[in-house]
């Protein structure tokens, strides 16, 4: 059973050799049941972070529509989610990758733990200086690629980084064309107003 000290040192592990931290999050194989759980936490988790933040910087909620509504963000913030290990797994095996699904959502969800710890550092920073924790927000993000890209070249046992890449650019791409095809066929209500 991992412990505190084992979580905190898993994260670390994670940040500075995303390589040995993808094989370590790779053995451990939780059950979908634990999997699903996790999802539902994490996107809970980035919704108080949102809050948060925008408690910290006082202003419009950031997100239009019925998004503004913090309990249907998390819940597309999951589905999302969930679409992305989806897509991931898919485009990944159609570049011969071997991961299943169960691999890229355990994958997803742990960089998705990854992105809280940053969130969470990042609200700290805010309120000493706004200016330098966008300089943070944006070295996190680069470095983030960098370490997903690692990520799922061991979650589909690709043994290349640069396929790796070509199934995050797929999946994305695949991505965006779902949602489009989504956004065309049922819209979100509200949504016109945040173009207007």
């Amino acid at each position: 059973m991992m412990t505190g000290a084992d979580f905190r040192q898993l994260i670390w592990t994670s940040i500075v050799n995303p390589a040995e931290g993808a094989e370590q999050v790779a053995a451990l194989r939780p059950g979908r049941d634990v999997l699903w759980m996790a999802l539902v936490l994490m996107a809970a988790l980035n919704t108080v972070l949102l809050i948060l933040a925008n408690f910290l910087v006082p202003g419009p909620w950031p997100l239009p529509g019925i998004l503004a509504n913090p309990l249907v963000y998390m819940g597309v913030l999951a589905a999302f989610l969930a679409l992305s290990a989806w897509l991931l797994f898919w485009v990944g095996r159609l570049l011969g990758g071997q991961g299943s699904f169960e691999d890229l959502l355990g994958t997803l969800i742990w960089l998705q733990v990854l992105r809280v710890a940053v969130q969470a550092a990042s609200l700290i920073v805010l309120i000493v200086s706004p200016l330098l924790a966008g300089v943070f927000g944006i070295a996190a993000a680069v470095y983030g690629i960098y370490v997903g890209l690692h990520f799922v070249n061991v979650a589909h046992r690709f043994y290349s980084l640069g396929r790796a890449g070509l199934a995050l650019v797929g999946a994305a791409v695949a991505l965006i064309l779902v949602l489009s095809l989504l956004l065309s066929v049922f819209g979100i209500p509200g949504m016109e107003a945040a173009y207007v």
